[in-house]
């Protein structure tokens, strides 16, 4: 994947998270489905968390050089 369509994908899913947190702050308290939209915010968090961790690390790679090549 290149950098271009890892940014695309990345704005995607930030999007999605920022629409589930929107979603979840203007459901009432008292409402039944905040909590299942609480998760699929949280869930999703995770996954934006997780591909922002997984790029640093490819990054870091490509700065240090290794002993053992691959």
């Amino acid at each position: 994947m290149n950098e271009k369509e890892l940014l695309e994908q990345l704005v995607s899913e930030v999007d999605t998270m920022l629409n589930l947190q929107q979603k979840y702050f203007r459901t009432p308290k008292d409402s039944p489905e905040k909590f299942g939209i609480l998760k699929a915010s949280k869930a999703q968090e995770g996954k934006v968390r997780q591909m922002i961790k997984s790029y640093r690390d490819e990054q870091q790679k490509n700065l240090e050089p290794s002993l053992f090549p691959e």
